[in-house]
């Protein structure tokens, strides 16, 4: 508007001037509705762009032109057009110009209500029971209520995104997510792909706190070359993980001798089965 909106009978008018220069008294609530965009060089135009000539192969977004058509009803020239998906139908050439019609209705809808298009992948179910398990109240009481967290980074807008960033895609089927510090949060760093052994090697009931530093029990069993069934009975008899750790095969802590007395030397630490004297005497 160049001036003061004013009266004209019953409507309200203001004089506006268009691109072309031209000026013009234009209802104000045809303004308002966006009716009226121009003193009438749009269609002028829009009727020019008609007579323009339009190159086989010329895209228009995701339209490719084959090859002009038959014009419509209302005498408007058409294009048959292929979209980037391969599909094929005919276009208005005002609506291609324009930028109306961009692509065939699905490749359209897929990319305006598309976020990510993993929804259905391995990856993005992952992230989802991922976040679902750790909420403080309804989460597995392992995880969220035990005080395990999503790192802030894979939450929000884009957290998917950067959650595949920094795991990578899932190696295989035989793979589940896993955190390498059971006691710690999933963030960058502490989360891994792992495999079955891998998972029930670190779950919190396999793991032993044994002279300061934590350790599985297959770890304990693998030092004294016994199996991990074996570490559980001993835990179940009475063993601290220290006494797990550091006696192997055939050799039991003092305080669980129960008082056997070695019949071939006397001593109270060991019985015969287990007497360094009869090894010697074997070895001889």
């Amino acid at each position: 508007m160049v001036g003061e909106p004013f009266r004209a009978g019953r409507r309200t008018r203001a004089r506006c001037r268009c691109v072309c220069g031209a000026e013009k008294d234009v209802l104000v609530s045809n303004l308002r509705l966006g009716q009226s965009k121009s003193c009438g060089c749009l269609n002028r135009e829009r009727v020019r762009q008609q007579s323009v000539a339009v190159a086989e192969g010329e895209a228009f977004g995701r339209w490719t032109v084959l090859h002009e058509i038959a014009r419509g009803a209302g005498g408007e020239r058409r294009l048959l057009c292929r979209c980037e998906c391969g599909r094929r139908k005919p276009v208005y050439l005002h609506n291609l110009r324009s930028g109306i019609s961009t692509g065939c209705q699905g490749c359209v809808a897929r990319r305006t209500f598309t976020t990510h298009g993993e929804s259905r992948s391995v990856e993005y179910k992952t992230w989802r029971a991922m976040k679902a398990r750790c909420h403080p109240t309804k989460g597995h009481p392992r995880y969220g209520p035990r005080g395990i967290r999503v790192c802030a980074r894979w939450l929000g807008d884009g957290g998917f995104e950067r959650f595949l960033a920094d795991v990578g895609r899932r190696p295989s089927g035989k793979h589940s997510i896993g955190r390498i510090d059971n006691d710690g949060h999933y963030e960058p760093g502490n989360v891994r792909w792992e495999t079955a052994a891998q998972q029930n090697r670190n779950k919190c009931t396999n793991t032993l706190e044994v002279h300061g530093r934590r350790v599985t029990m297959q770890d304990v069993a693998d030092r004294h070359g016994i199996s991990r069934q074996a570490i559980d009975q001993r835990l179940r008899h009475g063993w601290t993980p220290e006494e797990c750790w550091d006696h192997g095969r055939g050799d039991k802590p003092p305080r669980l001798t129960r008082g056997y007395t070695c019949s071939l030397c006397g001593e109270t630490n060991h019985n015969r089965r287990t007497c360094p004297e009869r090894s010697a005497a074997a070895a001889a």
